[in-house]
């Protein structure tokens, strides 16, 4: 009997962008094979980011570039969530400061507001994303309102952005600076917080969503959030010492090195005890199999440390099988 792989178990995927299908300008290894599997096997695809930059239309496209199939309504971006926060917050027709890109400003005309980069007394809310060519002149304007008593939602507060020259300042970054500017904090949109897993779930139309990602503080904790499974791929900024010493609040189902997992049997994939390693609570690791993988002895020890443990771990090696792994994972 073939056993269940993640695409049996589940009809619908929540695929984080950076990081775990590309990082910038390239395809991260598998993402298009894995994305058609899920496609053929009849399991929808909705494609769930974070980034507010860019248009659904821009992100599929982008998508496409890479060889990844994809349509713009697959997109679920924090730039729609947080124009959806604002549709039950503020009246139609109001005045929106808009610190990001033209692509969330058109988020905003899109639900009926009117879009501005000036602050005065008409602007009701400060809707905040990432813009690369953002400045202190931009930060000021909405200073400006927030103080004025404008309502702030923020699309995500992810403090770095994954790309092809390793992490550089995300939206969380400059939202934290109009946090020490203002004294006030925002309403959130994207992940972890609910209301763009919401959006993305409902969208899906799924009954047995899985959300991956990369990053254990967004895409895990979001699912845990909303109360769904969680696949995290080792592809971008989370690493096996993260994962290890992850709070219980950002701890996945699964763990694996990147997305063609979803194609491979979903219980080898499951963070629980393995046959192959003998891992202690005191997270001695001996290999007593006949497959030494490593990413088998991180599924064993997380299952060890977690019941009873909360942060970071020293793992420590019985014999020469344990001594790689521990080295291939770098704890």
């Amino acid at each position: 009997m073939t056993a269940e792989t993640l695409l049996d178990r589940y009809d619908a995927l929540l695929l984080d962008l950076d990081g775990t299908v590309y990082r910038g300008g390239t395809a991260v290894d598998g993402a298009e094979p894995a994305v058609r599997a899920a496609h053929q096997a009849g399991v929808t695809v909705r494609f769930v980011t974070n980034n507010a930059s860019r248009s659904p239309e821009d992100v599929a496209d982008h998508l496409r570039r890479l060889g990844i199939p994809a349509k713009p309504d697959e997109v679920s971006t924090s730039g729609q969530a947080a124009a959806g926060m604002l549709a039950d917050r503020v009246p139609p027709g109001a005045a929106v400061l808009i610190l990001g890109t033209d692509a969330l400003a058109a988020e905003a005309e899109n639900r009926g507001f009117t879009p501005v980069r000036k602050a005065d007394d008409q602007v009701a809310a400060v809707l905040q994303g990432l813009s690369q060519t953002m400045g202190w002149p931009d930060l000021a304007e909405a200073c400006v309102a927030i103080r004025a008593g404008a309502l702030w939602v923020a699309c995500n507060v992810d403090a770095t952005l994954p790309t092809e020259r390793g992490l550089l300042p995300g939206n969380g970054a400059l939202v934290a600076a109009l946090v020490a500017a203002t004294d006030q904090h925002p309403l959130v949109a994207g992940k972890p917080a609910r209301p763009l897993m919401d959006d993305a779930i409902s969208a899906s139309g799924g009954a047995r969503p899985l959300a991956v990602g990369d990053r254990l503080d967004t895409d895990i904790a979001g699912a845990v959030n909303v109360g769904i499974d969680a696949l995290l791929v080792l592809s971008g900024v989370a690493t096996p010492a993260d994962l290890l010493a992850a709070a219980p609040d950002e701890r996945p189902t699964y763990v694996a090195a990147d997305l063609q997992a979803i194609q491979q049997p979903a219980d080898d994939l499951k963070i629980k005890p393995h046959p192959d390693w003998l891992v202690d609570d005191q997270l001695r690791l001996r290999h007593q199999g006949s497959n030494p993988d490593p990413l088998d002895a991180l599924r064993a020890l997380c299952a060890a440390w977690w019941p009873e443990h909360n942060g970071p771990a020293k793992v420590q090696p019985q014999d020469d099988a344990a001594r790689v792994a521990v080295a291939a994972l770098k704890l």
